[in-house]
């Protein structure tokens, strides 16, 4: 399981579904054991932290930066924005001050990932989760789907 690298609930500017630097750093040592196949599962998904006026924090699922471009939400940074006015949003109703962090998984991560692992273990096969229609559509997971073959 490649993914779920750090809690959604802290406040970070980092990815918590897949960082690849706290995975690389997790598996350092990999190698030492005598795996001769694994199944590697690898995450596609992507999701939006809500965090409210009290800092409590809500994922909505298979949020992306492009559900992010609406005329009552102010961008913060690269993958934040703050709500301007109240209403329903994604399925539910959020408050002018929430704000929406957005975690998605890049092709770059991907193969990143990917290579690392080659370089660490013999054989594997590699599931990807979650396979939702979102996602397996997606043309990000398509040109993924096509960099796997070249391995």
């Amino acid at each position: 399981m490649c993914y779920s690298t750090s809690s959604p609930l802290e406040t970070s500017d980092k990815n918590s579904i897949l960082d690849v630097n706290i995975l690389k750093s997790y598996l350092s040592k990999l190698e030492d054991y005598p795996i001769k196949e694994i199944e590697v599962a690898l995450p596609i998904y992507s999701w939006g932290i809500v965090t409210n006026h009290l800092g409590r924090h809500k994922l909505i699922n298979a949020l992306s930066q492009n559900d992010l471009k609406n005329p009552n939400f102010k961008k913060i940074s690269d993958h934040e924005i703050e709500i301007q006015k109240d209403g329903f949003y994604f399925g539910n109703y959020l408050n002018k001050g929430f704000t929406i962090k957005v975690e998605e998984i890049t092709n770059d991560q991907l193969r990143d990932v990917i290579a690392f692992l080659d370089k660490k273990i013999p054989l594997f096969n590699i599931v990807y989760y979650q396979l939702d229609t979102k996602f397996v559509v997606n043309q990000n997971f398509k040109l993924m789907s096509k960099f796997q073959s070249d391995f």
